[in-house]
């Protein structure tokens, strides 16, 4: 039999792909995510085998990883959509049928085409703009079990000339190519084995730099260690952060204060020990990761429903003032919030409702849009593009 839906070109839009996937809105966006995963795999998959290249670019040394959507044969394309399908989740799998035409074994399936489709325009944008990133991570032995269970780890990056303080690796890898690192906190050697891996796949140089944001000194190592080997800072990207519930009023106090000090007080220290660096760049760009629920009207509005982290809520509120604050104190330095979403990352358990690629888009268009396309303010990312929120 012909399937069930009528085919849709690869270069439709995400929100009419899920539309006529007739996906309730319970369940869309987590199903897309794990429909974009299996892509990315295929993805990655093609990028390990030079023979996926048409045969007249098989040895050209000049091609290199990572390879766009015009330098892979039809037949390796072809192979990978069918090996998505024989190895699709139960969850996935319903979708695809959808579009699997049962008559033929062989038949392409039109959703992963367009799923892989779209993962090669991402990153096809992305290879367009070269970045040196430095991976760094923390290392806090003596409190170990303690952030097992706020579910972080700061782990750091720098891309370009730019540091990315990461609250977990699903977000913030996905700012490039995704490399999800250990989700305990990660010593220095399993930095150096993702950026071995990452290497694969870039001409860029990746240089790993140890960075825990609660610690003075090891901001200031840091920071040192940027200088003298770079000698200016592009962009800082705010991103570390913890979410710590608290049960009852035996740990209020832990839960805010622990809350506050990574998410507030340490953002505002490292980006004041990074302001020397940055006013010796041209770019000059900071970005911190915000939260829809730290927009004052949203919550004036009643327009959330009530928050499960009520420390986290205040925390992300608080750094849109701190952002607000710190570009009357550095005008000559840009400030940006930016709202990722509901992703699904460890922070939350895996129960957000957004693919964490999707809401690293608003950070890379903000990084790598030339000096001033967007205007200091509170920005988020859609299918639409980009729009500035209200504070």
């Amino acid at each position: 039999m012909p399937p069930v839906l009528r085919p849709l070109a690869p270069s439709e839009a995400k929100s009419r792909f899920i539309d006529h996937l007739e996906l309730s809105r319970s369940d869309r966006q987590h199903l897309y995510a794990l429909m974009k995963a299996e892509a990315v795999e295929a993805w990655q998959r093609l990028q390990l085998d030079r023979s996926a290249l048409l045969p007249n670019l098989q040895h050209n040394a000049a091609i290199q990883p990572p390879f766009s959507n015009s330098q892979i044969s039809e037949t390796a394309m072809h192979r990978e959509i069918m090996l998505v399908y024989r190895q699709a989740s139960a969850e996935t799998r319903p979708c695809y049928d959808l579009a699997q035409n049962t008559d033929s074994t062989e038949a392409e399936n039109w959703v992963i085409r367009w799923c892989l489709w779209h993962v090669f325009r991402d990153r096809d944008r992305r290879k367009k703009s070269r970045h040196t990133v430095i991976v760094g991570t923390t290392h806090h032995a003596e409190q170990r079990q303690q952030q097992q269970q706020q579910q972080h780890d700061r782990a750091s990056w720098i891309s370009k000339d730019s540091l990315l303080s990461a609250q977990n690796a699903t977000l913030a890898s996905t700012d490039q190519r995704p490399v999800i690192l250990p989700y305990d906190p990660v010593r220095e050697s399993t930095a150096r084995s993702a950026v071995n891996e990452f290497a694969q796949f870039s001409r860029c140089s990746f240089h790993p730099i140890e960075l825990d944001v609660t610690s003075d000194a090891s901001i200031q190592a840091a920071v040192k260690a940027i200088g003298d080997q770079f000698g200016r800072l592009d962009v800082l990207i705010n991103n570390a952060g913890i979410a710590v519930a608290s049960s009852d009023l035996t740990d209020y106090r832990r839960s805010f204060n622990d809350t506050l000090n990574t998410n507030v007080t340490s953002v505002g220290l490292l980006t004041a020990a990074c302001i020397p660096l940055l006013t010796k760049s041209g770019h000059r760009q900071v970005i911190t990761i915000s939260s829809g629920r730290a927009s004052m009207h949203a919550l004036v509005e009643g327009t959330l429903p009530p928050t499960r982290v009520l420390a986290y809520t205040v925390s992300k509120v608080a750094v849109n003032a701190l952002t607000l604050e710190m570009r009357k104190l550095y005008p000559q330095v840009t400030f940006q919030c930016a709202n990722p979403g509901h992703c699904s990352t460890a922070l939350n358990g895996f129960k957000g409702t957004k693919d964490p690629a999707d809401g690293a888009q608003v950070v890379v268009e903000l990084a790598l849009a030339e000096v001033g396309s967007y205007a200091e303010g509170f920005w988020e990312h859609s299918d639409e593009g980009m729009r500035q929120m209200r504070w």
